[in-house]
């Protein structure tokens, strides 16, 4: 079983299981507009897409903490409430047989130990057949696997 940590050398808090069934692969673009937080040993290379890990229900997590609501305080702030509007392109991905449509994304995931990130997104998505719900996506560039 591989954990998800906190990767910061003072904390190393779990957050949670991590798998390859729980993993999604979503566009730089996504990673970029929320400033995700991203561990200081990084490739050189730029990435096109950065893999998070798709949490289902709030209760499978170890330790998580949520922001309050993603709005800009004014017209110079770097944070934006991603949605289908103001994306540049559709986000999709594949998840247990559906293609989800990032609608939109609404707070931020942090480390409940010591309150460092933003580490992820919550988000509202839909499926092909219509379907929403709320995921927790995870940036596995923010965090350390055990």
């Amino acid at each position: 079983m591989v954990k998800a940590i906190c990767s910061f050398e003072d904390c190393r808090g779990t957050i949670a299981t991590a798998s390859k069934t729980r993993t999604i692969s979503l566009p730089n673009t996504v990673f970029e507009k929320f400033q995700l937080l991203e561990r200081r040993e990084k490739s050189a290379q730029s990435q096109e897409k950065h893999d998070f890990l798709i949490v289902e229900d709030v209760w499978d997590f170890d330790n998580i903490g949520v922001s309050r609501n993603i709005r800009p305080e004014n017209d110079d702030d770097p944070r934006i409430e991603i949605t289908d509007e103001n994306l540049d392109e559709v986000v999709t991905f594949e998840h247990n047989g559906n293609t989800w449509t990032i609608e939109k994304c609404t707070r931020y995931l942090i480390c409940a130990e010591c309150d460092k990130g933003p580490i992820g997104i919550v988000c509202q998505v839909k499926n092909d057949k219509g379907e929403e719900k709320v995921v927790y996506l995870l940036s596995l560039s923010s965090l350390q696997l055990v």
